[in-house]
């Protein structure tokens, strides 16, 4: 038995390979870049996308995926007020208008995707303008989190070019 498995492994063993997996992506757009200070991959129109979650554990197929940020982007309630933010995406300096119905306590906080906080800013007002310089910041995805009375959240994506 050794012989047999001796000679097989000697005549097939260098047609023996693992598999292996290329990521490629059908799409209209996509692009990568990398650099010291930021990677970026993307694409538009991936043809399929698939998550099986089963208690604790889920799986995601696709590309382009390296973390997962859940973030809540839903608005503040109409008769609470109304968050603003301009441009986006942003270049030099990002705006953030807060216009709310009453006197509210306003809890700001910027932060990047890995979560380290860049400025934080509270007041109690009822309107709230302020301007942000990011042109120290790399090009990246950040946070804008707005809280209102620790009551209300609303999570802005701001996107920094250049």
């Amino acid at each position: 038995m050794k012989k047999v498995t001796l000679i097989f492994i000697a005549t097939f063993g260098g047609m023996i390979s693992a598999q292996t997996i290329s990521p490629h992506v059908i799409s209209s757009a996509g692009s990568d870049f990398q650099n010291t200070k930021l990677q970026v991959d993307w694409t538009i129109g991936e043809v399929l996308i698939h998550t099986i979650e089963h208690n604790i554990i889920q799986i995601t197929q696709g590309f382009h995926q390296p973390y997962l940020t859940i973030t809540n982007t839903t608005a503040l309630p109409e008769d609470i007020g109304q968050i603003h933010t301009f441009p986006n995406p942003v270049d030099s300096y990002l705006e953030v208008q807060i216009q709310l119905n009453g006197m509210h306590y306003i809890e700001m906080h910027f932060f990047d995707a890995a979560g380290k906080l860049y400025w934080t800013k509270s007041v109690e007002d009822s309107n709230l303008y302020t301007s942000v310089s990011t042109s120290s910041l790399a090009s990246n995805a950040y946070f804008l989190r707005v809280k209102i009375d620790n009551l209300f959240s609303q999570t802005v994506q701001i996107q920094k070019l250049h």
